[in-house]
């Protein structure tokens, strides 16, 4: 049985540990200022031209905040993987493995509160930039629609973010080293846009869709709806397979916990 206050205790010393890590707000700064400058880039296209252009009229500013989450979103995932690779080999680095490996808790319950000690301080965020280009769109003289600040915060980044989290974690506990690991999951994921734009038909796009740009409807005042039954499906879908992949690091853990590890 999976005890919360030991998952939390991991947590929250994990997450101490992530908001100190330089690459942490290098990888955040990075991915604000795509998702502010591709926002004012598509802002402006809108203001100049949806005059007399159609598709230019569509990107209205209130609607555009789950757009350009694709990008804010692309942008850190490459940053959650070098924050998720250090989950064994920053212990033996700081000798500390033999101490974590005596503490009497399961490898879910390490590898879980690790796992939510990474994913909230990269998540907390994507709240902050999606409220900020909020106030920004009503300065610049749209209302706030909320459809697509929930479509963003919660249906397209916690689900992207528990697969490549999972999938980093999987990864470095089965290479057993942490650069090979991490530039397997970057070709992964380079693997995966590659293949999305070059060789999957357009209506396709859902079953290998990440970010869930593909997933999640695009908000309007005629259809204000946040998602539709075949983008919930795909976005829990994507969550579940992030989990799934945390259970097998779980059970790759070198750490000896007091578990059955063929069961496991």
């Amino acid at each position: 049985m999976i005890r919360p206050g030991i998952v939390w205790g991991v947590a929250k010393a994990e997450a101490r540990l992530s908001r100190r890590l330089v690459r942490y707000w290098l990888f955040q700064s990075m991915a604000a200022i795509v998702g502010l400058a591709i926002f004012l880039y598509y802002y402006w296209l809108h203001y100049a031209f949806s005059s007399w252009s159609g598709t230019a009229s569509m990107l209205n500013p209130r609607f555009l905040i789950s757009a350009v989450g694709i990008y804010y979103l692309v942008a850190f995932l490459l940053g959650l993987v070098f924050l998720g690779y250090d989950v064994r080999a920053r212990d033996s680095r700081e000798r500390m493995a033999e101490v974590l490996d005596a503490v009497p808790c399961s490898n879910l319950e390490l590898l879980g509160g690790r796992f939510l000690g990474i994913l909230l301080p990269a998540w907390i965020p994507v709240l902050v930039v999606a409220i900020g280009l909020s106030v920004l769109s009503a300065i610049m003289g749209q209302p706030f629609e909320w459809h697509t600040v929930v479509a963003f915060v919660f249906l397209m980044a916690i689900p992207a973010y528990c697969l490549v989290l999972g999938l980093t974690f999987l990864l470095t506990l089965l290479l057993r080293h942490r650069l090979l690991s991490a530039v397997a999951v970057i070709g992964i994921l380079i693997g995966l846009v590659v293949v999305n734009f070059g060789f999957i038909p357009l209506y396709l796009l859902p079953i290998v869709d990440i970010t869930g740009g593909f997933s999640i409807p695009w908000a309007t005042d005629i259809v204000p709806q946040i998602v539709d039954g075949y983008g919930l499906l795909q976005r829990t879908g994507t969550l579940l397979a992030g989990l799934d992949l945390l259970l097998f690091a779980a059970a790759l853990h070198p750490r000896k916990d007091d578990s059955n590890r063929s069961v496991t």
